[in-house]
């Protein structure tokens, strides 16, 4: 399987480095094409996965009367799939965002910048620049910089790796707060069928 950070190289290079003449192109455009790109290279093993999630939610058992009865397709998928893999959907979104900050880091490895990567006159001692000044165009244009002036450097890869470690806790928090609600519900329901049978054994 090709690594995505490849596939994104090579589509993106002649769009986001910048040529001898300058951009043709506006930098709203180059945004929009990388983020087009960039969702389009995680929707196939995206795809695959909620598909998966959604086959083996079809084989709920109230999911298989609602069929039984003549549910439509229309009014299973949006009240009965969608309330039960909305909290699945909302984890799945919160690795996509970890896996697309790691792709962005990786395309600024290759000095490939969001937004575009200036090239200035001299560009065997001058690094390239980031257009929009974003962390990963930082840390990828300051690497030269490493054994001369580390900081330059190890500022923007420190404030990058707290966005990913504040991303990850925000995901871990969602899945102790689903989680936890699950286990309410369940004890809920759970009390009215120890009063029937309490009332049942008095009767």
């Amino acid at each position: 399987m090709i690594p995505q950070t490849l596939i994104c190289t090579f589509i993106l290079a002649g769009i986001l480095f910048m040529p001898r003449d300058g951009f043709t192109t506006p930098l709203w455009a180059r945004m929009a094409f990388e983020l087009f790109i960039l969702t389009a290279i995680a929707l196939p093993t995206l795809s695959v996965h909620l598909s998966d999630e959604i086959r083996r939610a079809e084989q709920e058992p109230f999911i298989e009367a609602s069929k039984t009865i003549g549910g439509r397709k229309f009014h299973i998928f949006f009240h009965h799939l969608v309330p039960l893999l909305r909290e699945r959907w909302i984890m799945v979104f919160g690795r996509q965002f970890m896996q697309v900050l790691l792709l962005l880091a990786h395309l600024g490895v290759f000095k490939l910048f969001f937004g575009g990567t200036l090239l200035q006159e001299n560009t065997s001692f001058k690094p390239p620049l980031s257009v929009t000044k974003e962390w990963s165009g930082l840390i990828g244009g300051s690497l030269s910089n490493l054994y001369v002036s580390q900081w330059i450097a190890l500022v923007p890869l420190a404030f990058f790796v707290l966005t990913a470690i504040a991303a990850a806790l925000i995901n871990d928090a969602v899945k102790e707060y689903f989680s936890a609600s699950h286990e309410s519900r369940k004890t809920t329901k759970a009390l009215p069928d120890a009063k029937t049978a309490e009332l049942k054994k008095a009767l």
